[in-house]
């Protein structure tokens, strides 16, 4: 795995990208590999899914896939959820020999290949832009580098949503639905809930851009909405049920209980409109730094102040983006699932702990938006010898020949 993360290296030193980025993207990866070092000390669940890849790798060696599809061989009753977070543990055992860090290091590269995604949906949206500030985001911010480094849910979900945005970014805003199908395929494997909202941002995202609102495009925006919101409450059903407001207040309350323990639980939003804003504190701004009680604690809340210190700094970029978020199918995926995501994490979840380790999934598309508003400001300085437009001088996207 060492030899194959530096030919990937390697090959990111020949690749078609400017200098600066590819010192990135190989810096990004180096400390990926101590990322996977340090997650090993401090992964419990991960020696879990470890075991259960060992009795699938067994099957695997020999060809034979039925932990696949034989529900008496699976770690729980559903295929989905964390039975399937073993399957690619089973086939790196498979090959590598029940190696611990090597395993690791497979889903380090998986998480890192999802982020990587992430990066060249943001530098095809923005063609002609320099990305760099960007990749920096992404390959050296502390908590992608450390949370997804390791066999777990988070490295599978980071591969997954980065592979769908991918996708559905597409070049110049037209999507790849045979990749953004695969994308939500690996989120449903891992959290059906999440492939769910995936599939509702996609379809506002459709919605809320900018049109003129004839009968026809009335009617195709509410025929892309309905079908979201069906493919929504099947993507739900494995883990929720239907998607009732009964069931779906249950299923919150239940997770509610589920991780209202250990030193870091403060309590989850619950279920409502009144819970929103206390949903979006506890998952964007907690713990405070007078909240830490442990080392793991104090350098979370410290994380928090730094990126809220760094996005204040540019907040004249972020009110550029606020200004223009319906006119780029960038900005309008970006903030509505970091809404949604954060909204429904909020409301299910009340341990800080969990929260530190699941909001990773939603970085990449917050820091895309606040780059994609310094462009827009940019775009939106007046020439020189010219007067500014009295609203701004907004541009409909942030494509030159828009």
């Amino acid at each position: 795995m060492i030899v194959v993360l530096v030919g990937i290296g390697a090959l990111v030193t020949r690749a078609r990208l400017p200098l600066a980025v590819k010192t990135l993207v190989v810096a990004g990866l180096g400390l990926r590999v101590v990322g996977a070092l340090a997650r090993m000390q401090v992964a419990a669940d991960s020696w879990v899914y470890f075991r259960w890849g060992e009795r699938y790798a067994e099957y695997f060696a020999q060809l034979d896939f039925s932990p696949l599809v034989d529900p008496s061989l699976w770690r729980s009753v559903q295929w989905v959820g964390t039975n399937a977070v073993a399957y690619p543990a089973g086939f790196a055992i498979a090959l590598l020999g029940p190696t611990q860090f090597g395993v690791f290091l497979v889903y380090t590269l998986l998480a890192f290949s999802g982020v990587a995604a992430y990066g060249l949906a943001f530098r095809r949206s923005v063609p002609a832009e320099d990305t760099t500030s960007y990749w920096a985001w992404l390959m050296l911010f502390p908590s992608l580098v450390f949370w997804p480094s390791s066999l777990g849910k988070e490295a599978l979900m980071i591969l997954g949503l980065g592979i769908a945005a991918f996708g559905f970014l597409g070049r110049e805003e037209r999507a790849n639905w045979t990749v953004v199908a695969l994308g939500v395929a690996v989120v449903f494997a891992i959290r059906p809930q999440v492939a769910a909202i995936v599939v509702l941002t996609m379809a506002m995202s459709y919605v809320l851009r900018p049109q003129n609102l004839g009968p026809l495009r009335v009617l195709e925006s509410l025929a892309i909405l309905a079908v979201g919101l069906v493919v929504m409450a099947n993507l739900l059903e494995p883990e929720v049920g239907d998607a009732s407001l009964a069931s779906v207040e249950g299923y919150v309350e239940y997770n509610s209980a589920m991780t209202a323990q250990g030193g870091s639980e403060v309590g989850a939003a619950g279920f409502g409109l009144t819970s929103i804003p206390l949903a979006i504190l506890n998952v964007l701004f907690r713990p405070f730094p007078w909240e830490a009680h442990n080392l793991s604690s104090l350098i979370s809340a410290l994380e928090v102040v730094l990126m809220w210190g760094l996005i204040y700094w540019r907040r004249r970029q972020v009110m550029a983006a606020l200004r223009n978020w319906r006119h780029s199918r960038l900005l309008r995926f970006a903030l509505l699932f970091t809404l949604l995501y954060v909204i429904g994490l909020g409301m299910n979840i009340g341990n800080l702990g969990i929260i530190a380790r699941q909001r990773v999934l939603v970085f990449p598309l917050l820091f895309a938006f606040v780059e994609a508003g310094a462009m827009y400001l940019r775009q939106e300085a007046p020439a020189v010898g010219t007067a500014r437009h009295p609203r701004g001088g907004r541009y409909p996207s942030l494509y030159p020949s828009s």
